[in-house]
């Protein structure tokens, strides 16, 4: 979807503010869905004299929300979190912004390590108790602001802002051409209208991530597909997702699997047979610190374990009738699997990985 977005963004001179509208509005109002947030505002530069105006470009709001004002006039002394963002040139993070404001107290920014005052906070809509704002830069000139407000804490994360960041970079370059004189519009329009009929199929919690979600890593074959049921029915039990990834036919399938095994908390392995692209994705579950269990069948794999995983807590398992046993390494005595993964599952929810 990014990619698709800045080809987009960069292969006109200008679009419409119609247009520039269109798109940021489409992918800002499934966002804001997802993200259960009540605002999401882009807003543009628009130079007045002895004054800037920050102006509304798209306004997505829960439905109870009512804004009828389009335009602020900001100086450098203007409070609010609008020309804090503008002004600075920096991104800001807040949270609990209702308790401060009950007790007159300031925040901290949890990106850029700033104290924000009271009166910036004051200026924030009554309901929001979190906002995350970055500005929209464009040929290093600020073009406007991007910014998210909920309604509850604990939500805004670092993969949010990195998602926006992503986001803003091309919203940038949207808003800058939009101010550009109206060339190519008819050939801008059939590119949007394109980009608009494909949107529907992006998930936007592919990017954001889903803590109750793991990866399965195994060789394909159907000779592993009774561990792989195993470790999914388990794991369902419990009402948390694993996923096998299947390649299908994505172009950049090493970008897809880093992308997963980021944005996933744990991973499960079958590394029977060393099987190379098994071993691929457990070095990235081990560079990205990522809770793992290490699964391998004792009779297919005889050989000794590779040295940069015999550090690791790797389970030999049996497929004895229709059941899977593996070997406790502490004990060295046969559980089943899925007394195994229900002890993983336990440790996962009591770092906090897992709810």
């Amino acid at each position: 979807m990014f990619r698709d977005l800045e080809n987009l963004s960069n292969t006109f001179t200008t679009v419409t503010g119609e247009q520039a509208q269109s798109i940021i509005g489409t992918i800002n109002g499934k966002l804001r869905i997802v993200l259960g947030a009540q605002i999401i505002d882009v807003l543009y530069r628009e130079d007045a004299k002895d004054m800037t105006l920050l102006r509304h470009l798209v306004s997505k709001v829960a439905p109870d929300i009512i804004r009828d004002v389009v335009s602020w006039a900001v100086k450098k002394d203007s409070k609010g979190i609008w020309p804090w963002v503008y002004f600075n040139q920096k991104p800001i993070w807040i949270e609990n912004i209702i308790e401060l404001r009950k007790q007159g107290k300031g925040a901290h920014n949890r990106i850029g390590e700033e104290d924000i005052s009271f009166e910036d906070l004051d200026e924030i809509y009554v309901n929001t108790d979190s906002i995350m704002a970055i500005p929209l830069i464009f040929n290093r000139t600020v073009e406007g602001v991007y910014c998210i407000e909920l309604s509850n804490s604990n939500i805004l994360d670092t993969r949010i802002f990195e998602l926006m960041e992503r986001l803003a970079k091309s919203f940038a370059s949207f808003i800058w051409k939009m101010k550009v004189n109206e060339l190519n519009t008819s050939q801008a329009s059939l590119a949007i209208e394109h980009f608009k009929a494909t949107i529907s199929e992006m998930v936007f919690r592919d990017y954001i991530g889903d803590t109750q979600k793991g990866i399965f890593i195994r060789p394909f074959g159907e000779g592993f597909n009774k561990v792989e049921n195993c470790v999914k029915e388990t794991f369902a039990k419990q009402k948390i997702e694993v996923e096998h990834y299947v390649a299908g036919h994505a172009p950049h399938i090493p970008e897809d699997i880093a992308t997963k095994i980021k944005l996933t908390p744990f991973g499960v392995a079958d590394i029977s047979g060393y099987n190379p692209n098994v071993m691929m994705e457990l070095g990235m579950l081990q560079a990205l610190s990522k809770d793992r269990i290490l699964l391998i069948n004792k009779k297919e794999t005889q050989e000794e374990l590779p040295f940069d995983i015999r550090t690791e807590s790797v389970h030999y398992y049996e497929i004895i009738g229709n059941d899977i046993h593996v070997t406790d390494p502490a004990t060295s005595s046969l559980i089943r699997l899925e007394e195994k993964l229900n002890s993983f599952i336990s440790d996962l929810k009591g770092k906090g990985k897992l709810h």
